[in-house]
């Protein structure tokens, strides 16, 4: 559970991290709000696929039986692997 608290809290201060860098640093104003809005709300949108995985998966572990079981909870993704995010297990 707290492992999940730490994923979460890591993910959602690179987002807001991220989100800092990609706004522009010019000077006009006047299009900003609606860039705003909808950078606002693509962020929720991650959030809230995030938010939804993370709890599919914590169901899949609460519900696994031995470790194998909860290894099934965390497919590993070729892309992962690749770009060495592999935790070696």
């Amino acid at each position: 559970m707290v492992k999940a608290f730490f994923i979460v809290m890591a993910m959602l201060i690179s987002t807001l991290a991220l989100a800092d860098q990609a706004q522009p640093q010019t000077g006009q104003k006047g299009s900003q709000p609606q860039n705003f809005q909808e950078h606002k709300q693509h962020m929720l949108d991650r959030m809230d696929k995030r938010i939804a995985a993370l709890q599919q998966a914590r169901s899949c572990v609460s519900q696994a039986q031995d470790r194998d079981a909860v290894k099934q909870c965390f497919p590993k993704h070729e892309g992962h692997r690749e770009h060495g995010h592999d935790r070696g297990d």
